[in-house]
């Protein structure tokens, strides 16, 4: 428990000597020749394996890899060392270059709230309106999400609770559409944020308890300056 402490603290270190990129320039950086952000490129040095921060809550930052797998982060912290908490890892067939539809990040439901430990709290909406904001800084961008959905799913295809969430790109426009419509009326909060085709989302999954073999999902689109809420 120390150890991860010990880690989030440093990644919230880090967090806090960000300096707020234009998203807009950003993308076209990406888009020609793309630069990789100073402190990304700082956790690279310490594991190649490093993708990005994951802010939310106000103050929590969490350190986000990517392997060739969805197992191995699963059981080791950011230093490789062995952990059944694990850390939070982004999926294997994400990609940041191009950019996939659907980032979807996956962490332990940790009892003491370390890793994905907190995210249960979403599902009050009290706990939404207070937190609205996550924010996901890669390789290449500082992104801000809201959530428009947090529903469970079981992973065994034969329960009857069981749907694929993990989609992270969409054929077009009615594939996309289907699948907001089916995540939004599995929500159990009544959420009034939309997404549109061309949205980009991300994706959480932490394990929940009340399903055999649950999820616990939220789903989040990136923010928009007509949404009423406040960077």
């Amino acid at each position: 428990s120390k150890q991860i402490a010990d880690e989030e603290k440093a990644s919230a270190r880090l967090y806090q000597n960000l300096t707020a990129p234009d998203t807009a320039i950003a993308r076209a950086a990406s888009a020609e020749s793309p630069q990789i952000q100073p402190e990304i490129q700082e956790l690279m040095a310490q594991n190649g394996d490093a993708v990005g921060l994951l802010h939310f809550e106000g103050d929590r930052t969490l350190y986000v890899c990517q392997t060739d797998d969805n197992f191995y982060y699963m059981s080791h912290r950011f230093d490789r060392s062995e952990d059944p908490a694990g850390m939070v890892y982004m999926d294997y067939r994400n990609s940041l270059l191009p950019r996939s539809d659907n980032l979807i990040l996956y962490g332990h439901n940790m009892q003491d709230g370390s890793r994905f430990g907190t995210l249960k709290r979403f599902e009050r909406k009290n706990y939404i309106l207070k937190y609205p904001l996550f924010q996901l800084v890669d390789r290449y961008e500082t992104v801000d999400y809201v959530p428009f959905t947090v529903f469970h799913t079981s992973i065994l295809p034969d329960d009857p609770a069981y749907y694929a969430f993990d989609r992270t790109d969409f054929d077009d426009a009615a594939d996309f559409d289907r699948y907001v419509r089916e995540v939004k009326s599995r929500s159990v909060l009544e959420i009034p944020i939309d997404a549109a085709y061309g949205d980009r989302l991300l994706t959480l999954v932490t394990c929940h308890s009340d399903i055999d073999h649950g999820r616990l999902i939220i789903v989040l689109r990136e923010l928009k300056d007509s949404d009423p809420i406040q960077r």
